[in-house]
């Protein structure tokens, strides 16, 4: 009998440094109002937080990792005579699926996928 445990365990971990690379080709239905699409190649990095202490049974090291996603969306822009612009866009990022094996003590592996949705709000000045 294993004691209730199927063998599943959540992780930790924090993302920094993410770079986008996009493009917007903007249909402008006036002079100052348009609709685009946004299309992206993204780059982020992983730091697990799930180094447990030498001393434990289970203790596992993961590495840290850099993962590539890709980019779709949409969004609405109005700009002003004076440069002022809005932006309010929907996008969806895709960065598949992740897969981190321990580097020591019980030899886990961490199966993740990371996908981020997201509306935003820009206000932003063309000179």
């Amino acid at each position: 009998e294993t004691g209730g445990d199927d063998g599943t365990y959540t992780a930790k971990a924090s993302l920094s440094d993410h770079i986008s690379l996009y493009v917007e080709p903007t249909l402008y239905a006036g002079k100052y109002f348009g609709i685009y699409a946004k299309g992206a190649v993204s780059r982020v990095d992983i730091k697990t937080l799930e180094n447990l202490a030498a001393d434990s049974a289970t203790s596992s090291s993961y590495p840290d990792k850099q993962v590539w996603g890709t980019t779709h969306g949409f969004g609405l822009r109005a700009t002003s005579p004076w440069g002022v612009f809005l932006k309010v866009e929907y996008a969806e990022t895709d960065y598949g699926k992740i897969i981190l094996e321990s580097t020591s003590g019980n030899k886990g592996v961490i199966d993740a996928t990371l996908n981020v949705e997201a509306v935003r709000l820009g206000i932003g000045y063309t000179f």
